[in-house]
């Protein structure tokens, strides 16, 4: 694993995902991370721009969407630009890898209720529900 230029984070993404294509024919997907960086009583967020490729930018946009979390981790990378006589630096992370974060507060709302219904017993009245997955010996570690 390479150290030397090495950037994590954690965020949400804060733009519509959409893979474009380069003149080249490679898939690319350029997004935002929202990083709440700051306090409760001082709130602060950077936004770190990310560029996604070829099989990972077709991953992220299939299963990614605004506002949901990822953690993401890449590269820094410094392009250099001239913007009306004026040399400027952009920096932004090639994406090297991701892991799929928490869900919204909605979601998570949803999914509790999903999981608060009542449930059915699968058991019927004769199966003994602990007899089911033992095996009838005394096992050592008991």
């Amino acid at each position: 694993m390479r150290i030397n230029n090495t950037w994590i984070g954690v965020g949400r993404i804060s733009n519509d995902l959409e893979l474009k294509m380069t003149e080249t024919g490679k898939r690319v997907l350029n997004f935002s991370v929202a990083i709440n960086d700051g306090t409760k009583e001082n709130p602060h967020t950077t936004f770190v721009p990310v560029e996604a490729w070829e099989n990972i930018a077709d991953t992220i946009s299939k299963y990614f969407k605004k506002g949901d979390q990822i953690i993401v981790n890449g590269r820094l990378v410094v392009r250099k630009y001239n913007d009306r006589g004026e040399n400027r630096n952009k920096i932004s992370v090639a994406l090297e890898g991701f892991e799929f974060g928490e869900k919204k507060k909605e979601e998570k709302e949803e999914r509790k209720e999903y999981n608060s219904a009542p449930k059915t017993n699968m058991y019927t009245n004769d199966i003994d529900a602990n007899s089911a997955f033992t095996s009838g010996y005394d096992e050592p570690w008991r």
